[in-house]
């Protein structure tokens, strides 16, 4: 399920404090609006607090209109499920 975003910049987004532990450092993400205009996939540099930092700069402004998918899970090593 994706996680809202309250705000963040292009280097991370914020999560809520109950969703910090959904986050894994080097597992993939993706950030994106919901009608997919803006949709950036990148990996989780570090986790400071609430902010999720990611590897490579966001090419908008994550706020309260973007969601992030893709996370993973904690009994697969942080690892995303993808189905084509």
């Amino acid at each position: 399920f994706p996680v809202t975003i309250p705000g963040g910049d292009t280097a991370g987004f914020n999560v809520g404090l109950s969703d910090v532990a959904k986050f894994f450092v080097g597992t993939t993400v993706r950030v994106h609006n919901f009608d997919y205009s803006e949709d950036h996939e990148t990996k989780v540099l570090s986790i400071v607090g609430q902010k999720i930092n990611v590897t490579e700069t966001i090419p908008f402004t994550p706020d309260a209109t973007h969601v992030v998918d893709l996370i993973g899970f904690a009994g697969d090593s942080g690892a995303p499920y993808l189905l084509f």
